[in-house]
């Protein structure tokens, strides 16, 4: 419900309405979550865009002892830390705030991690070909699809040793 789409905003506008019963018990068992979390506490944070996530960002960095970034937002990242990304997403606007953001997580100790392998390919097809290669290995002409086995097995520990996680 974080996009303006007519079955949220359109109807809303024009007759009275209010929430559903799903959304109220999401909007509840987040707020626990938030409020009072058991530790540690993990969030998961995908997507494309690091703008679409600011806020969420910023805010749970106030919250959370450990950050997965992933999805196409952890380009963003990654090349505001100097690597090369090649064709893969990038929120070029957004890397100034994305090392801000790696500055304030450093700051309130937050653990916050990015993808150390990806699997790369040309392009977006079922038949294309694609290999894992380290995040400091991407050719400027492949671009980063998903994560790899390091990354899975990094965030597969940090998510067996959390006690309250949000995705």
């Amino acid at each position: 419900s974080h996009r303006a789409h007519a079955s949220n905003v359109g109807v809303s506008a024009h007759l009275p309405s209010a929430i559903g019963f799903l959304v109220e018990k999401e909007i509840s068992i987040m707020g626990k979550a938030l409020d009072n979390p058991i530790r540690p506490f993990l969030a998961i944070l995908g997507g494309a865009k690091v703008s679409d996530k600011i806020g969420v960002i910023d805010n749970l960095i106030e919250k959370v002892d450990t950050l997965l970034i992933c999805g196409g937002m952890a380009y963003t990242f990654l090349r505001a830390q100097g690597y090369e990304i090649g064709t893969s997403l990038l929120d070029e606007e957004k890397i100034d705030l994305a090392l801000n953001l790696l500055a304030k997580a450093r700051e309130k100790q937050v653990k916050l991690l990015l993808p150390v392998d990806v699997v790369i390919a040309s392009e977006i097809s079922a038949d294309t070909k694609s290999q894992v290669v380290s995040v400091d290995s991407i050719p400027e002409d492949m671009m980063g699809l998903d994560i790899g086995q390091k990354t899975l097995e990094l965030f597969s520990q940090e998510i067996k040793n959390a006690k309250t996680i949000i995705w």
